[in-house]
């Protein structure tokens, strides 16, 4: 369908107007064009989820991609819930159906395999929140025995850790796995390591049995040997937006290279929280590496930090070399950051606590 507007610009202005938000120039921005790969390190404070929901509508509204075309995840069924909520509440102001699919990347790939599990020599599929550490320590002791491999009951766990860890990571072969931490708390060579490991990951499709922490690297291996669920995938979805996604583990960005063409990332290097579960700072690179032609629109101006939160906070970042784009402060009040010597973690949590229970 045809646009009514004239440019962009005139839509987003009259967009503005209908939803009652002022954007910010940058914000208009990043909003105008989904059409296209672009990744936007979005500061604290600085209308992340107001211009990604804007550059939802935009793309629907304006640029005339259907909303069951796009596709808008996160990590967590709270923050996909609060960004479908705004989405909601915008759709409804503007008189429109909200048909844009909000889901987590887990969610996601749990109803592709369901979809698509006989092509991995699934009979049915089971999907389970865990299995416990019993069932698979009795498995790998039986392939233990079999393949004459020496283990003590106390390796079962760190080595069950060290494969989701290294899945997490994509690290398979030699040379990296024996550098990584994880797997050296096995304390177990390198080949009989790799046996268990293929066993461990072979458990699921022997039982029917998929616990949930293995979804992803199941979808990667359905999306790698049948490449026409990818394909089929990629037609159906057009835009994919990922929130939060300095988040990502090299698996989850694997993955979702593979299930779209465009993809609009969005997120904050400085609040990477999930290095436990395969967050890297590696993964801008390798996101402009699966999308070359990416742009760059960071989002800069912060209207909850002030000035001296933001200048204290660059000082404590920019050394380490990460989150060094522009990052400014759009408070009129100065602010103030107080400094306390020697705190133990402990009285820190205590203190935390008191303020939440002050505040509620």
């Amino acid at each position: 369908m045809p646009t009514p507007y004239s440019s962009v610009d005139i839509f987003l202005l009259d967009l503005s107007a209908r939803l009652g938000i002022n954007y910010t120039d940058e914000q208009r921005k990043f909003m105008s064009d989904f059409t296209r790969p672009t990744i936007s390190f979005s500061s604290p404070g600085t209308g992340k989820t107001k211009s990604a929901v804007g550059g939802l509508l935009t793309a629907e509204l304006y640029h005339g991609i259907p909303g069951s075309s796009i596709y808008a995840l996160s990590f967590t069924r709270m923050s996909t819930g609060e960004l479908r909520y705004r989405h909601a509440s915008d759709c409804a102001r503007l008189g429109i159906k909200q048909t844009v699919n909000f889901q987590t990347l887990h969610s996601l790939c749990s109803s592709i395999l369901k979809e698509n599990h006989k092509l991995l020599g699934f009979d049915t599929l089971d999907v389970v929140g865990s299995v416990s550490i019993e069932v698979l320590s009795t498995m790998l002791a039986n392939v233990a025995e079999n393949y004459a491999i020496p283990i003590q009951t106390w390796q079962f766990r760190p080595l069950i850790k060290a494969c989701r860890s290294l899945n997490s990571s994509l690290i398979f072969d030699r040379d990296h796995v024996e550098t990584m931490f994880d797997f050296k708390m096995v304390k177990m060579p390198y080949d009989d390591f790799t046996i268990l490991r293929r066993a461990l990951y072979l458990y699921a499709k022997n039982t029917n049995t998929l616990q949930v922490d293995d979804i992803l690297l199941y979808t990667l291996e359905l999306l790698l040997t049948h490449p026409e669920v990818s394909e089929a995938f990629k037609k159906r979805c057009r835009i994919l937006l990922v929130d939060e996604f300095q988040d990502l583990s090299l698996l989850q960005l694997r993955l979702i290279s593979l299930l779209a063409d465009n993809v609009i990332a969005i997120g904050d290097i400085k609040q990477q929280i999930y290095a436990f579960n395969g967050a890297c700072q590696e993964i801008v690179d390798e996101y402009m590496h699966y999308f070359p032609n990416a742009v760059t629109i960071n989002l800069t101006k912060s209207f909850r930090c002030a000035p001296s939160i933001v200048e204290y906070s660059k000082g404590i970042i920019h050394p380490n070399e990460m989150g060094e784009e522009e990052f400014t402060s759009m408070r009129s009040e100065p602010g103030s950051v107080a400094t306390v010597q020697d705190m133990m973690l402990g009285d820190l949590c205590a203190s935390i606590e008191q303020q939440q229970h002050v505040y509620t």
